[in-house]
């Protein structure tokens, strides 16, 4: 997490009553800690290659109309059970049409064939 001006947010170890306010000051028993970096991207949808197999949305700006809310967990866009039960779908499909592609023709599917031939 950085703060603002690209420097990381560092809370002392023996820190206690950690609290980050909306607007992303982190404050501590003793004093403040520093404040959140809340940016966005011009183009959420584009990512540029970075480092190794990171990926980037250009350059960050100053986000506008955006609050921090302490406590809370955001949900998740992704459904697991449904997903995992829709790969194993797409596995199982996908082996079967291996095995039909690769299995040797029946006695009926050799008899129909001999009679295209003949």
């Amino acid at each position: 997490m950085l703060a603002e001006g690209d420097a990381p947010l560092t809370v002392p170890t023996d820190a206690k009553d950690i609290t980050v306010t909306r607007d992303g000051t982190v404050s501590t028993s003793p004093a403040e800690a520093g404040h959140i970096a809340i940016v966005g991207f011009a183009d959420e949808r584009a990512p540029q290659p970075g480092l190794g197999r990171l990926r980037h949305r250009g350059q960050p700006t100053a986000a506008t109309g955006t609050t921090i809310l302490q406590g809370m967990v955001e949900d998740s866009n992704v459904q697991p059970i449904i997903e995992m039960t829709r790969m194993m779908q797409i596995s199982r499909n996908f082996g079967y049409a291996r095995i039909s592609a690769t299995a040797r023709p029946t006695a009926p599917q050799r008899h129909r064939q001999a009679r295209k031939v003949a």
